[in-house]
């Protein structure tokens, strides 16, 4: 069972999932392109006229995980393939959260402001699965540009692609 959850701040979405349209047998989409139906959250996430997913937090912003602002699918996956794109503001960081059942469960694939950065790679670099491994390559886009991340999860296989590289290939305990 996972419950997709996508967090913290800030965090553009768009694309989230292909559909069965685009020729891609058995894909569904997790986004309607009209509004949060299929999706639960606390926080302040709004869809835009141009199609795409934000997160606008009021106010202060607590300490991270600030599970009020985590967006969740209320479908769940056990086997799956999740395509999106994402684009963050400079020193933004984020999150795509994983085979979770409660907020305080999950594995975290990281999204974040970290073009640029050489090695070591580590949990603050996008597409790395926080607390387990870092991504081989650094492959974000600058901040403000769109970067698309495949994460496929299959039965304790998992593997993440950024921009068209892998850059996390692994097997979970």
């Amino acid at each position: 069972m996972v419950a997709t959850c996508v967090g913290c701040l800030p965090i553009m979405l768009q694309n989230v999932a292909r559909s069965n349209e685009d020729g891609n047998e058995g894909f569904v989409p997790l986004f309607n392109g009209k509004d949060l139906s299929g999706w639960q959250t606390e926080g302040h996430w709004v869809y835009e006229p141009d199609g795409v997913l934000a997160a606008k937090p009021k106010g202060r912003r607590r300490l991270f995980p600030d599970h009020g602002l985590f967006l969740w699918s209320k479908a769940t996956y056990d086997d799956f393939i999740l395509d999106l794109e994402f684009k963050v503001d400079k020193n933004a960081s984020s999150g795509v959260f994983l085979r979770s059942s409660s907020p305080g469960s999950y594995i975290q694939t990281q999204i974040r402001d970290s073009h640029g950065k050489k090695e070591p790679f580590g949990n603050s670099t996008s597409g790395a699965v926080v607390g387990v491994a870092a991504p081989s390559k650094n492959m974000s886009k600058p901040a403000g540009q769109w970067n698309r991340m495949i994460i496929t999860c299959e039965g304790n296989r998992m593997q993440v692609q950024l921009n068209g590289e892998k850059v996390i290939f692994l097997y979970l305990s």
